[in-house]
């Protein structure tokens, strides 16, 4: 298992400090997806997309994840549901 870590990008860099062991590179995009979906759930929708940087134990950027809500557009899916269940 290698060492990966996932950073949030949003116009600034939030610096995953200690990273998740994965198997492959195809495990750690699997597990920059669930991230991303947690983030799109519990974080507000901020003014500029939101991506999770998959970088490799070199912390070099293999590939990234956009972070979307369950309309596929950056945003909360809080706020959504919410609009959903009043209307």
């Amino acid at each position: 298992m290698s060492k990966y870590y996932f950073d949030v990008r949003n116009g600034h860099r939030l610096v995953d400090p200690s990273g998740l062991d994965c198997y492959s590179d195809k495990d750690a995009m699997t597990k920059a997806k669930v991230i991303a979906e947690q983030i799109a759930g519990d974080v507000p929708r901020p003014s500029t997309p939101r991506k999770i940087a998959v970088m490799n134990s070199d912390r070099q950027e293999i590939d990234h994840v956009n972070i979307h809500d369950a309309d596929g557009k950056p945003g909360d899916r809080r706020e959504k549901a919410a609009k959903k269940n009043v209307a």
